[in-house]
């Protein structure tokens, strides 16, 4: 009874971890100009993704070091969760002394690490050349299976706007992905995982705990006997699920037992 418990969890888990947590890749491309401050050209700028609730998400870049407390919706929507300027995988740096163009991505996580469930976010601009607070945008996009390409309007002070969503190949509970073999299964520190029927090539590794979270996710180099050795010594013991996909589109999916 306990077996099928666990089984029909790991399916739910799968199913809504894959499915309704697309991976993919946010693009996000602007040219910024003046906000009509007294130190133009210099200038401080970040952007950021917030849910359609308006919650903190993740940082994407920050240019912002002395004048960091004049970004103000930035740091209004940072400190709300508890995350004043937390700049987490962002691109950083100091005041700067040129508008370009400006590039950045997102992954889909937040700033702890976990996968986003999809729907509706906002990419929000901010950017001030003065001692107070300077010109704000957002933009809304949907975050899901399909892609998405938005040039939304120029607005004051960010230009040439692009935010282009493309998702990850998701495999769901699919027929045709591969099951993995553990062993030993259960464990307690070290598992090997058997991807004998994927390809040889880079792989991405992806471990999900059972409320969903991703607690490793690493890119590998498949070795010559396809056998990936794992330590996990500093995981909780539980029931933990697995995605496996390579550069080649190879698929796989399975669960262990840490105890």
């Amino acid at each position: 009874m306990k077996t099928k418990l666990i089984s029909l969890i790991v399916a739910i888990l799968l199913s809504f971890s894959l499915q309704g947590q697309t991976n993919g890749q946010l693009s996000v491309s602007v040219t910024t100009s003046n906000a009509g401050g007294q130190f133009t050209p210099r200038h401080v700028v970040a952007v950021w993704v917030e849910d359609d609730s308006g919650n903190f998400v993740k940082t994407l870049m920050a240019y912002a070091n002395e004048q960091i407390q004049y970004l103000l919706a930035w740091q209004t929507t940072t400190t709300a969760s508890d995350e004043t300027c937390n700049t987490t995988d962002a691109i950083t740096g100091a005041t700067q002394t040129q508008h370009t163009t400006r590039n950045c991505t997102w992954d889909g996580t937040d700033f702890n690490g976990n996968l986003t469930p999809d729907g509706t976010y906002k990419v929000c601009f901010e950017l001030t050349d003065k001692n107070q607070a300077g010109n704000y945008s957002e933009f809304s996009f949907n975050k899901s299976t399909n892609s998405e390409s938005l040039n939304p309007s120029d607005a004051p002070s960010f230009n040439s706007i692009s935010i282009d969503w493309s998702p990850s190949t998701s495999i769901g509970i699919a027929e045709t992905a591969n099951k993995l073999s553990f062993f030993p299964n259960p464990t307690d520190k070290n598992i090997q995982m058997n991807l004998e029927n994927m390809s040889y090539g880079k792989a991405q590794i992806t471990v999900y705990n059972m409320i969903g979270s991703i607690v490793i996710n690493n890119t590998i180099q498949l070795p010559t006997n396809k056998v990936v050795n794992m330590d996990i010594n500093l995981l909780p013991n539980g029931t933990y699920l697995v995605r496996v996909n390579n550069i080649n589109g190879d698929k796989a999916y399975g669960q262990f037992i840490k105890q």
